[in-house]
């Protein structure tokens, strides 16, 4: 944004030095020609060669300036002044710049049966303020404008638009939804299309929209309500797979890795039997499971079966696209030829409430 104000700062700068430049050279040009050619002549009509009628018709014309008017909308120009340099080949070379705008003026005229050139320079300054300050907040405003416009919607994008506005949120802030939502990939779509359902089917007031849209793409456990909270949805899951569900969790957030091996068929696993048992004496777990993970620990026909379940009630509520970056995935491992299995989304993004 500061590389654009500058640049158009300078553009604006040079636009407007350009136009009043060109408008004062051009009156002034105007002025000459009308004026100059019979001052010249009344001048050189009897010293044709005097050097000292020549400089005092120097200095006459260069009082007129004075009635000269510079018309210009913003007052860039601060003043400006004309030196008569001299008459064809005898006019003075031009100095070195003084002013930081100059431009030569020639002015043709005839001198009885000649042709004679008078050489004049028009020299202006800068009017600091007007230039520095009116230019850079004109550029600021334009920059403020073009970086204020509304994105260019798709058609999907379109239809996502409608779609609020058609449960009653505002154009803007619907806006403000859809572009923060972009690009639409198949999850993005995924997801506003859930929280249209639940504004629609009453589960969601529509003005919490915006918030549902841009929460946190995580998962938070909740021991004591035996619930998860995924991208802002709270679902609340059956006892048992929840604690099952919280134990992967655990294990996943305890060394980045999070690897459960499903045991052998006929021989059940100890070690993941203490976490399951702890976390159901603490947070009330159903009975019946407390006294079966103590008599046979954790069994691969359980531990499947309660994969199945979290994967119902995830999917039941969120839809695949949603609920598979919060499910299992798996690979086999080398040594048993049996699977592992973990929780798919990173550590950082799961969070354990207990």
């Amino acid at each position: 944004m500061g590389a654009a104000w500058l640049s158009l700062s300078i553009v604006f700068i040079g636009i407007s030095l350009s136009s009043a430049f060109f408008s004062i050279s051009h009156q002034a040009h105007q002025q000459l020609d009308s004026q100059m050619p019979e001052r010249l002549n009344d001048a050189l009509r009897y010293s044709p060669g005097d050097s000292d009628a020549i400089a005092n018709l120097a200095s006459l014309i260069n009082a007129d300036l004075e009635q000269l008017r510079i018309e210009s909308r913003v007052p860039v120009i601060n003043q400006c002044r004309i030196d008569f340099l001299g008459i064809g080949d005898a006019a003075d070379k031009p100095a070195p710049v003084r002013f930081p705008i100059e431009k030569l003026i020639s002015v043709d005229w005839a001198h009885g049966m000649l042709q004679e050139t008078a050489q004049f320079r028009l020299s202006c300054e800068l009017a600091p303020l007007p230039v520095l300050g009116v230019h850079s907040a004109l550029a600021l405003l334009a920059v403020l404008m073009l970086f204020s416009m509304p994105a260019s919607l798709g058609s999907t994008e379109r239809d996502y638009l409608l779609a609020l506005n058609g449960l009653g949120l505002k154009h803007q802030l619907a806006h403000r939804v859809i572009l923060a939502s972009s690009p639409l990939t198949a999850r993005q779509q995924a997801r506003l299309a859930l929280v249209i359902s639940r504004a629609r089917n009453g589960q969601l007031a529509v003005d919490d929209i915006p918030g549902m849209v841009a929460t946190p793409d995580t998962i938070t456990f909740s021991h004591a309500t035996h619930s998860v909270t995924v991208l802002g949805i709270n679902i609340v899951l059956s006892k048992t797979p929840y604690f099952y569900y919280a134990m992967y969790a655990h294990l996943r957030k305890q060394n980045g890795e999070g690897w459960v091996l499903n045991p052998a068929i006929d021989r059940p696993d100890p070690q993941y039997a203490t976490l399951l048992l702890d976390l159901m004496n603490r947070f009330g777990g159903h009975q019946k499971a407390v006294n079966d993970l103590r008599d046979h620990g954790v069994r691969a026909k359980i531990l499947d079966q309660n994969r199945n379940k979290i994967k119902d009630e995830l999917t039941g509520c969120l839809g695949e696209t949603l609920a598979c970056d919060f499910l299992f995935e798996t690979r086999r491992d080398n040594r048993s030829g049996r699977h592992l299995y973990r929780i798919k989304c990173p550590p950082e993004r799961i969070i354990v409430n207990t």
